[in-house]
């Protein structure tokens, strides 16, 4: 049975560790088949879309940080929000952008997948602040 500490295991290390990697075979594992992206703008990525991103749009983290977490179970399901960092740089303009997020990840046999993640931009918020 997952626990808060193992969701927050996979988010910051598996989840944020394969993006600043660039991990793709590692995300492609950990995306459930049904997973869905919702980005600051409202625009919304399946999984084959969000990889065919990385690979080929030029989407690439340089650094990734949760700062403020809860992680919420239920059964077979775990909800991670919080608000996190992160600095990106798409063909060659860098970007710095601070957002409260909802991951929600299922446990399916005993492995967690990534079946959700909504972000909304705080903009020039104080991060620190930002409620």
């Amino acid at each position: 049975m997952m626990n808060a500490q193992d969701v927050l295991k996979v988010h910051n290390q598996v989840f944020y560790g394969a993006l600043l990697s660039g991990d793709l075979e590692t995300l492609s594992t950990l995306y459930s088949d049904e997973y869905r992206l919702v980005r600051s703008d409202g625009s919304t990525l399946n999984k084959n879309e969000v990889l065919r991103d990385l690979r080929v749009g030029g989407l690439a983290f340089t650094s990734i940080m949760l700062c403020i977490e809860e992680v919420r179970l239920f059964g077979t399901a775990a909800i991670v929000t919080g608000k996190s960092r992160a600095i990106s740089t798409r063909e060659g303009s860098t970007k710095s952008t601070q957002f409260r997020l909802v991951a929600v990840y299922e446990q399916i046999d005993a492995t967690l997948r990534l079946a959700y993640l909504q972000s909304t931009d705080l903009g020039d918020h104080n991060f620190a602040n930002a409620e």
